[in-house]
């Protein structure tokens, strides 16, 4: 959203009523004028079907574009952590940046939302890219109330990206979504704040093999078709 060319709104809610009451969700208000350009060119170009450049000039972080570049970019330079809230841990590039970060003793937290959240397909991708990261021994928090929507990087109380960009193959290579890098200290502190009390009130997100075995089954068999009809799955 942007306002009479002077101030623009980059932000992971929806405008629905239950991500005003319920989720956890941040919204960067730029009025940098370079930065409310950007997105009103972004804007301007998709209404009237035109190509537009996210690419390495670009001041904000776009899909697609350079997101994945500029993502990468912002975990390589963690230093000491890295506090991550976002639905999909998906693309296997920033999951390997991830591990790469860990390799290097930069200490990573994550939030993330139940397995009942993730409902359909989710569980194939989602629930086993959260797996991954468990299995390398980085820590994984599940929080359920609010319920995390949040797409947020946070490294070393100094630099956050909040945006709408989901860590997935699909929303970086083919969809419209957006993301703004912050060092400003206020409001990285804030950002920080807000984790840590989400991280108190999280528990420790179960996922083993055993429990993660577990819920696919559970989906599996709420999409096996009936007895008899061709394409069910086998013994």
């Amino acid at each position: 959203m942007v306002g009479d060319g002077r101030t623009a709104f980059i932000q992971s809610l929806n405008w629905v009523p239950r991500h005003f009451a319920s989720t956890r969700d941040h919204c960067i208000i730029t009025e940098h004028p370079a930065e409310v350009r950007e997105v009103a060119s972004c804007f301007n170009a998709d209404w009237d079907r035109r190509m537009f450049d996210g690419g390495e000039s670009a001041l904000l972080i776009w899909c697609n574009g350079n997101a994945r570049m500029r993502l990468a970019r912002f975990i390589d330079r963690a230093k000491h952590y890295l506090f991550l809230q976002n639905e999909r841990f998906v693309d296997i590039w920033l999951l390997d940046r991830l591990f790469r970060a860990r390799d290097r003793n930069v200490k990573i937290r994550i939030i993330a939302g139940p397995h009942s959240s993730l409902n359909g397909g989710k569980i194939c991708e989602g629930g086993l890219g959260l797996h991954l990261l468990y299995c390398a021994g980085i820590k994984v928090r599940e929080l359920k109330h609010p319920s995390p929507h949040s797409k947020m990087m946070l490294a070393d109380g100094r630099r956050a990206v909040v945006g709408s960009i989901n860590l997935t193959p699909g929303t970086l290579e083919c969809r419209r979504d957006l993301a703004i890098e912050v060092d400003d200290i206020d409001i990285v502190t804030g950002i920080e704040e807000i984790f840590l009390e989400d991280w108190h009130n999280a528990r420790r997100y179960d996922l083993s093999h055993k429990q993660v075995i577990r819920r696919l089954r559970k989906y599996a068999a709420r999409t096996e078709p009936p007895n008899g009809v061709a394409g069910g799955m086998a013994g």
